[in-house]
């Protein structure tokens, strides 16, 4: 929302996330905002101390360029990640 990113797709985990995105910037720019952003929301919650990183170094970034793609991209994040998660409450 903040950069006006199109968002087809996300998919969280307990240790990962994916994304699906369009946007004008690089992948690799998009991750990184993805993940300044999200630090910054679980710094706020005190869910992460400022000492802690959440992040690995890098992550996986790919073009996709054509609607077959990106609907193959979304079908894998949206259901190709496990099984449900189990509910803490």
């Amino acid at each position: 929302r903040v950069r006006g990113d199109g968002l087809f797709g996300i998919h969280v985990r307990t240790n990962h996330a994916h994304t699906v995105v369009s946007n004008s910037a690089t992948p690799e720019r998009i991750m990184d905002s993805f993940k300044a952003y999200s630090t910054k929301a679980l710094r706020a919650a005190g869910l992460l101390g400022v000492a802690q990183t959440a992040w690995s170094r890098h992550g996986s970034t790919r073009y996709r360029w054509s609607e077959e793609h990106i609907a193959h991209a979304v079908e894998y994040v949206v259901n190709g990640q496990g099984g449900e998660l189990p509910r803490f409450e």
